[in-house]
């Protein structure tokens, strides 16, 4: 991408070690998946917030916010619900977790990402939102998917790229 920096210090492969070794660090002494997933979030949210303005940026289209590696996401800066749920994913399932992702839409948005996490105890999955700073997913989200990985539903992706402005259109926020 023109005009976004990476960070420097760290080539792709340690970028990938690093996140790693930081979400192991981070569940030192968390219990529960919220406890978790609210560690990872909050890292990657500061890191990428913190930095100097030129080392942050948002994804042009739903397709970048998907489909960018966790790693390059974080290095970028890339700072999107679908970026900030890659990256945290690959933190969680660094560390054992069994991780989904979910692409939908809500009331203020017709293109949204969440995840969902396995709680081991209980056998069910619990999602969070990394947008929302309780992590709580709304009563007016709707699922369109929930897959392991982005290239389930690579050609659903494609086409809410190619519909985005009509479907913000339809639902009154054009410009969004």
């Amino acid at each position: 991408m023109e005009g976004i920096e990476t960070m420097p210090h760290i080539e792709k492969s340690e970028t990938m070690e690093f996140l790693h070794q930081k979400a192991r660090e981070l569940s030192e002494g968390k219990d529960s998946n919220r406890e978790l997933f609210v560690a990872m979030k909050d890292f990657v949210i500061n890191d990428i917030a913190s930095r100097p303005e030129g080392q942050q940026c948002s994804p042009k289209t739903i397709i970048e916010s998907r489909f960018t590696p966790a790693d390059e996401a974080f290095e970028k800066g890339m700072w999107s619900c679908g970026t900030v749920s890659t990256m945290v994913a690959e933190m969680l399932r660094s560390i054992g977790k069994k991780v989904r992702f979910i692409h939908g839409e809500h009331s203020r948005s017709v293109d949204h990402s969440w995840l969902s996490v396995f709680n081991e105890s209980s056998g069910e999955w619990e999602e969070f939102d990394t947008a929302r700073n309780n992590l709580n997913i709304r009563p007016d989200y709707v699922k369109k998917a929930e897959v392991d990985s982005w290239e389930e539903i690579k050609d659903q992706i494609y086409s809410d790229e190619e519909t985005l402005r009509e479907r913000r259109k339809a639902k009154g926020y054009y410009g969004q």
